[in-house]
């Protein structure tokens, strides 16, 4: 087998702590996977000068070209150069595929004939992401992997962070993890677990957020925030909190070991995201492999945490229409009524943590990569006519569009309901 080029971003370029994470995971297995791969950090902005240094690279018979994130986009590179038709590409399309639509189509031509692999994190983002291409075989799914030295639950970071805290064994430590932005449903989770609250005096709540601001708007269903509008949300949400017995704490960014500590801690974690681009959702993954249980949308990649072997993942049902997107209150008031009053034991947190570290362990990542590498014969045959009109029509900013229902038809598939589903 040939030596790899794999293009990855530039350390430090990231913004997104998850993006950095996942980026560095997929070059390590890659180190891993092939004796001889050749790394090559990329810049946000390719200048003349990187873009002559890259050119010699290309001139060698490396195969396949892989390329780690889609932050920056494989477009910045791939048009600067032409490819024999033999060359085999392998794009990891982890995060906002839709929101780089416009720039995928602008590598159509360039791909064309040519073996061609877009790799997913999970089913659900492979459904999403196969509407766009004329054949799916061209969509594959790599779930990245997790470590077991760094997770697993651990009874003694538990008792040291409570204590820390001084939340008390009886007490219940409800956790969020990720950015506080509009798609997160931030104002939700606060008002129901308040209103838990107030119903189980007097045992105290603690809700305890880790992350970060992020004014992130909804462009395509005509949402458009002003910066400070998720900080000045937040403060909103923590003044309608009437339960004397909830306490409320932001913990700002942290570590990965910091964040080991709050999910050992914690009972369970709850996310209520419809974000467009939850294409797996790390945060929920690192509580899973910490044996913590989890409160999650069906939506996106969290439906693919519902696997074989655990109980830990608790979906709730979600629907998209013509008036936005919705989560089933039903379902999520009595889930949360039941995580908050029947907490699981330390003895089956490490069964459950183990069970998920070991589907998602490196050994099984190593050998999926290994099956899409030696299969790599997807010719790419173009994106589909719906690739083509979104990105006319719902690429034109904030207003009035020709195709209200555009977005709902796309995104039905995030909702695991089909488009003719009401």
């Amino acid at each position: 087998m040939q030596s790899p080029l794999i293009f990855s971003a530039c350390p430090g370029r990231q913004s997104w702590v998850s993006a950095r994470n996942q980026d560095q995971a997929i070059c390590s297995l890659y180190g891993q996977q092939f004796k001889t791969p050749t790394f090559i950090p990329v810049p946000e902005n390719l200048s003349p000068y990187e873009g002559l240094k890259l050119q010699r690279f290309f001139l060698g018979s490396h195969s396949p070209i892989i390329f780690t994130s889609i932050r920056p986009h494989p477009l910045h590179i791939i048009n600067h150069y032409k490819f024999p038709q033999k060359t085999r590409f392998v794009f990891h399309t982890y995060g906002n595929f839709f929101g780089e639509l416009k720039k995928w189509l602008q590598l159509e031509k360039t791909l064309m004939g040519k073996d061609v692999t877009f790799l997913c994190a999970s089913e659900g983002q492979k459904k999403l992401i196969s509407l766009f291409f004329k054949q799916d075989q061209n969509v594959q799914v790599l779930p990245p992997s997790m470590s077991e030295e760094d997770w697993g639950f651990d009874e003694k970071k538990r008792t040291s962070f409570r204590a820390q805290n001084s939340i008390s064994p009886d007490d219940t430590l409800i956790v969020y993890s990720g950015r506080i932005s509009l798609q997160k449903n931030i104002d939700l989770i606060i008002s129901k677990i308040n209103k838990i609250a107030c119903d189980t005096s007097p045992k105290k709540i603690f809700l305890f957020f880790a992350g970060d601001f992020d004014d992130l708007s909804a462009p395509y269903i005509n949402i458009e925030l002003p910066e400070g509008h998720s900080y000045a949300r937040w403060i909103d949400s923590l003044s309608k909190v009437t339960s004397p017995n909830l306490k409320i704490k932001f913990l700002g960014n942290l570590n990965q070991q910091e964040r080991h500590h709050l999910y050992c801690a914690g009972d369970f974690l709850i996310s209520l995201s419809l974000h467009h681009a939850e294409a797996l959702g790390v945060s929920p993954l690192e509580a899973l492999a910490s044996g913590l249980p989890c409160l999650l949308t069906y939506w996106g990649g969290y439906s693919s945490f519902k696997i074989e072997n655990s109980k830990l993942c608790n979906l709730i049902s979600t629907k998209v229409n013509n008036q936005g997107c919705f989560i089933n209150e039903t379902e999520l008031n009595q889930t949360l009524d039941h995580l908050c009053h029947s907490p699981i034991d330390n003895k089956s947190r490490t069964q459950e943590a183990a069970a998920i570290l070991n589907h998602f362990s490196k050994n099984n990542s190593l050998k999926r990569i290994d099956d899409i590498i030696k299969t790599l014969t997807n010719k790419f045959e173009g994106f589909s006519p719906l690739a083509k009109i979104a990105v006319e029509k719902l690429y034109q900013g904030y207003g009035p569009r020709p195709y209200p229902n555009l977005y709902v038809d796309i995104f039905k598939e995030y909702s695991g309901r089909q488009a003719s589903e009401p």
